[in-house]
This record gives structure tokens, sequence and C-alpha cells, in this order.
């Protein structure tokens, strides 16, 4: 099983406010990397399944929001977690993929502020969004088990194989400063 690219973001919004964001999406002119690409099989729009109810999100504790080109926003109480199919690896290493995944990343951010990457093998750190963690407990466990943030994208390459994490270490905290726009 291989390791998937993931991004997390805070948030503070509740369920109607989550409700929402496909839409927010979905109509804003300016999302062109949320939007544009439509995969075979993919959805073509960002929705929120009719499925989930605001009770699901009270007492399941989150929902996902599904969109375009496999791209996933499941919500918790505190936090989000952008997960996309293209490999760990591959975002680290490929700079066509890294600069789709970033775009998408610096898109949400107007909404969602800046992410963390780090691979979804991190298993707590998608705990804490599942079960109502928030900002202060994902960077308690990746202070703990990495250090500081990585300087780099390209540094998280770097492994450890005595790590218990498909000997990935690290996570980059994203602030887009060579994507601003002027």
């Amino acid at each position: 099983m291989g390791v998937n690219f993931n991004a997390m973001f805070t948030h503070s919004y509740n369920f109607n406010e989550i409700k929402a964001i496909p839409d927010t999406i979905n109509n804003n002119g300016q999302m062109v990397y949320l939007n544009n690409i439509v995969y075979e099989n993919s959805h073509s729009k960002w929705e929120l399944p009719e499925a989930y109810s605001e009770l699901d999100f009270n007492i399941g504790g989150f929902v996902t929001v599904i969109g375009p080109n496999f791209l996933e926003l499941t919500f918790g109480q505190y936090l989000c977690s952008l997960h996309h199919v293209i490999r760990w690896s591959t975002f680290i290493s490929n700079k066509e993929a890294q600069m789709w995944l970033r775009n998408i990343c610096y898109e949400l951010s107007s909404v969602l502020g800046n992410p963390m990457y780090i691979p979804d093998n991190y298993d707590d750190c998608l705990t804490f969004v599942l079960e109502e963690g928030n900002h202060q407990d994902v960077n308690r466990f990746l202070q703990k088990n990495f250090g500081s943030p990585n300087k780099t994208i390209e540094s998280l390459n770097e492994k450890n194989e005595d790590l218990g994490f498909n000997g990935y270490q690290g996570y980059y905290i994203d602030t887009f400063a060579d994507l601003k726009k002027e």
C-alpha cells in the first residue's frame, strides 16, 4: 500500500457553513485549479453528498466534501484534510504534480488558511480530524515525532527507514510566498 498526498488546514466552520463551501468553490471564477480539470470517472463539481446531515456532523464528527479530480475535503470539528490519490513521493519529486496540488491548496487557503503538507500515513493526524482534534494537537504530534517543519518540500524526500512512517519524515507549512499574486 502506498502513501498519498495530504494537506491539513484549520477551520472554525459550523455544518451550514461547510455545506456552503462546495457552492463557494464551484461558483468562484478565481478558483481555476479547483474546478478546471475533470478526469473520467471523477465528479465534475464539488459537492457534499446528500446523505450527510447536520446530525452526522455533530454525532459522527466529520463530513467529506467530494470534488473533481479525485480530491476530497474531510471536515472535522476544527481541522480539514485535503486528500488526493497522488503519491507522496510524486508530490515531493514531480514539480508538475507538486505545483498543481500547491495551486489547489493556495486557492483553498482563501477560505481555510495555510496548509501543512503531511503524508497520509501519519494516521494520528487523520485521527485528529475525525475525533475533534485541533491545530495544537497536530502540532504537538508533529513536533514530538519530527521536530520543526521542513524548510522546503524537497527536503521531505529525505527518508529515515528507522521511522515507523514508511520511512517518510517531516512536514511542510506552505505560506505560498512564491505563488502570491501582486
